[in-house]
Protein backbone atom coordinates (compact mmCIF):
# COMPACT_ATOMS: atom_id res chain seq x y z
CA UNK A 1 0.00 0.00 0.00
CA UNK A 2 1.25 3.32 -0.98
CA UNK A 3 1.30 6.72 1.71
CA UNK A 4 -1.05 8.04 -0.82
CA UNK A 5 -3.63 5.02 -0.40
CA UNK A 6 -2.64 4.51 3.93
CA UNK A 7 -3.53 8.03 4.33
CA UNK A 8 -7.13 7.99 2.31
CA UNK A 9 -8.04 4.73 4.18
CA UNK A 10 -6.89 6.57 7.30
CA UNK A 11 -9.27 9.82 6.15
CA UNK A 12 -12.16 7.48 4.95
CA UNK A 13 -11.75 5.96 8.58
CA UNK A 14 -12.18 8.55 10.77
CA UNK A 15 -15.20 10.21 8.87
CA UNK A 16 -16.74 6.90 8.79
CA UNK A 17 -16.11 5.99 12.65
CA UNK A 18 -17.12 9.91 13.39
CA UNK A 19 -20.87 9.62 11.43
CA UNK A 20 -21.19 6.61 12.80
CA UNK A 21 -20.44 7.83 16.33
CA UNK A 22 -22.63 11.31 15.99
CA UNK A 23 -25.15 12.32 18.47
CA UNK A 24 -28.32 12.01 16.00
CA UNK A 25 -28.60 15.77 17.34
CA UNK A 26 -25.61 16.31 15.21
CA UNK A 27 -26.61 14.84 12.42
CA UNK A 28 -29.44 12.23 11.60
CA UNK A 29 -29.70 8.64 10.87
CA UNK A 30 -30.73 9.42 7.25
CA UNK A 31 -28.48 11.87 6.21
CA UNK A 32 -25.38 9.55 7.91
CA UNK A 33 -26.77 6.60 5.58
CA UNK A 34 -27.05 9.10 2.75
CA UNK A 35 -22.93 9.65 3.10
CA UNK A 36 -22.26 6.17 3.93
CA UNK A 37 -23.89 4.13 1.95
CA UNK A 38 -22.53 5.11 -1.67
CA UNK A 39 -19.24 4.68 -0.03
CA UNK A 40 -20.03 0.97 0.98
CA UNK A 41 -21.32 0.48 -2.78
CA UNK A 42 -17.55 1.93 -4.09
CA UNK A 43 -16.03 -0.63 -1.28
CA UNK A 44 -17.76 -3.27 -2.55
CA UNK A 45 -17.32 -2.62 -6.17
CA UNK A 46 -13.68 -2.07 -5.19
CA UNK A 47 -13.26 -6.04 -3.05
CA UNK A 48 -14.93 -7.35 -6.10
CA UNK A 49 -12.78 -6.10 -8.67
CA UNK A 50 -9.46 -7.57 -6.18
CA UNK A 51 -11.09 -10.85 -6.98
CA UNK A 52 -10.82 -10.69 -10.95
Amino acid sequence: MTPLERTLARALTEVVIRLDLSDDDAITPAATMQVLQPVAVLLQDLSEQGHR
